[in-house]
Order: C-alpha cells, then structure tokens, then sequence
C-alpha cells in the first residue's frame, strides 16, 4: 500500500486502452468544464467504516464506464495529498490494451468521455484542462513512461 499523509477519501484510475489514455467529465460539472480520470469518492456505509479503496475503484469504474473489471486490472500508482483539504487521492493504473475506446460505454453519471493520445494528454495537462491533482498524477505517470 502507497503512504498518504491524509485519510484516503477518494480513488481514480488512469486508463489506458489500445490507442491511449480516457478521460471523462462528470454530468451537472459547472463551468469551466475540466476532465478528469475516471473514479470518484470512497462511499462511507457507517460512521465508523469506509469502503476499501480497491472496491471504491473497482465500483467507480463499472459506474462511470460500465466495464467490470477484476481486481487484478487495478495497479496502484500513486497518492496526491490534499493539503487543503487533508486528505489524500489514491490513483490507480488500469490498462486495457485488448480494448478500443470505441467499446467503452458511459455511465449516467458521465456527461462526456472522450479517448486522447499521449501528445493530446500533454496539450491538455500544459492548457489546464484537466482537474489539478489528476493532471498532476496524469503527468507522474507519463514521466515514469519515459524512464
């Protein structure tokens, strides 16, 4: 498990399918409208308990796209701490290379979902289209690629 300095509230993932990354942006989203990764907050079913991360991806995933996947498609990758709001973002990879975005669906919580290639990724990431901290996740994880 990667270390946060904050309580894990929620997940996303970065996915890949065969032509390169998904990205989504959310129904209701008020202007201006920046994308994100697909994912959302980890559900609280008591007081006292919070839903595991690896469900909360698992779940998010099949709403927003609905692709259920088994856990072993879900990597870790990295956590984003939050300082304004303690707490912390849990990003995973997931990669579906035996796929074409043309066979995701969106969910209904999903306004838009849109496929990009790595160049158009760095456009968007250098033009802050997409949400800070999954930008910032987006742009660890293309710098990983490169090494």
């Amino acid at each position: 498990m990667l270390k946060s300095r904050f309580p894990i509230s929620a997940v996303f993932a970065i996915t890949i399918v065969k032509e390169g990354f998904v990205l989504i942006h959310e129904a209701n989203t008020r202007p201006p409208i920046l994308w994100k990764n697909v994912g959302g907050r980890l559900e609280k079913p008591t007081e006292d308990d919070v839903e595991i991360e690896l469900e909360g991806i698992k779940r998010e995933f099949e709403e927003e796209t609905k692709m259920k996947l088994p856990r072993s498609k879900f990597e870790e990758f990295t956590v984003v701490d939050v300082e304004r709001g303690n707490y912390s973002i849990l990003f995973y990879i997931v990669e579906i290379t035996d796929i074409y975005f043309s066979e995701l669906r969106k969910g209904d919580e999903v306004e838009e979902m849109k496929f990009v290639s790595r160049k158009q990724l760095q456009e968007m990431i250098s033009m802050n289209q997409i949400v800070g901290n999954h930008a910032r996740a987006l742009q660890e994880y293309l710098e990983a690629e490169e090494e």
